[in-house]
């Protein structure tokens, strides 16, 4: 994830603000590594729930994973109305097929 971060910089010249994606990435190191990197990360809190919510945070947080969702959706629209899932599984069978 930080070469990610670092390749984001080198590309556009500016530091990512924030870090968003699957559950997976927001673990204990990687959420070390993103307040290090002073990213903010749109991930679960890891932990017990706090009795104290931060509404304007939550909010926040569900605004990105409704955009990264956007995105994720247009990816998979396109892999099963644009033929790409087919191609993809014929040529895994064709690779398979010659080992």
């Amino acid at each position: 994830m930080e070469q990610q971060i670092r390749n984001f910089e080198n590309l556009f010249g500016a530091k990512r603000l924030y870090f968003t994606g699957d559950n997976l990435y927001g673990n204990m190191e990687n959420q070390k590594l993103l307040s290090e990197m002073k990213v903010r990360a749109a991930f679960k809190p890891l932990g017990r729930r706090s009795p104290v919510k931060c509404l304007a945070e939550e909010r926040w947080m569900k605004k990105k994973h409704g955009e990264r969702n956007r995105i994720a959706g247009a990816f998979g629209h396109g892999k099963e109305h644009g033929g790409h899932e087919l191609k993809i599984r014929r040529s895994a069978e064709k690779f398979s097929a010659n080992t």
